[in-house]
């Protein structure tokens, strides 16, 4: 589940890459990974004949790279534009199942902390509403590596894009999503996701 190093794009004041920068980007909303109950209760339906569904799943990063989208400057932060792939449904019980395509924004800070937002695309199945696209923007915060283990935690909000889905999605109104990643010192992420949806 290691990551191979990838060019990377720095935004126009900023010249270097630095290893902060290098493992933030293995993560993205993890971007890093889609993490909210453990349960799946059965989903309820609305007045509008609408299902709530809840969904919970396990992923890893397949792919990371630069992107060509247009950062911000912020103050005191070193900016890089990302993009790739997390594949999601690892594990037995996984009520969400597919790839979660994003790019994004990464600010690193004089602390070692980074903050991210994005934008991404999910293709697959989501038990109880059935299989598709969905888009959904995100916000996540990466922390500085513990000294030990160089290893940081990302933690990332995320909203679907209403009416924004495909397939049997087309009719999601609403959703959302929480995720936890660990982003190792080779840049492998991995971690568990949750949200909800109405479909």
């Amino acid at each position: 589940m290691g990551m191979r190093p990838a060019a990377v794009r720095l935004t126009a004041r900023w010249g270097r890459w630095t290893g902060a920068i290098a493992a933030a980007a293995a993560v993205a909303a993890a971007g890093g990974a889609l993490v909210l109950g453990v349960g799946v209760p059965a989903p309820a339906t609305t007045d509008s004949g609408m299902r709530k569904v809840t969904w919970t799943t396990h992923g890893h990063a397949t792919s990371d790279g630069a992107s060509d989208r247009d950062c911000p400057a912020m103050p005191d932060t070193i900016a890089v534009a990302r993009q790739g792939i997390t594949a999601f449904g690892d594990e037995p019980g996984d009520t969400l199942v597919g790839t979660y395509t994003w790019e994004g924004c990464f600010y690193a800070k004089p602390d070692g902390t980074i903050s991210a937002s994005g934008e991404a695309v999910f293709a697959g199945t989501v038990a109880g509403c059935g299989t598709g696209t969905l888009r959904a923007t995100f916000t996540g915060t990466i922390s500085a590596p513990e000294p030990l283990t160089g290893v940081r935690r990302s933690h990332d909000l995320g909203s679907i894009v209403p009416h924004s889905g495909t397939g049997d999605l087309h009719d999601v109104s609403r959703g959302h999503y929480e995720t936890s990643g660990t982003v190792r010192p080779d840049r492998s992420v991995s971690g568990p996701a949750s949200g909800r949806l109405t479909c």
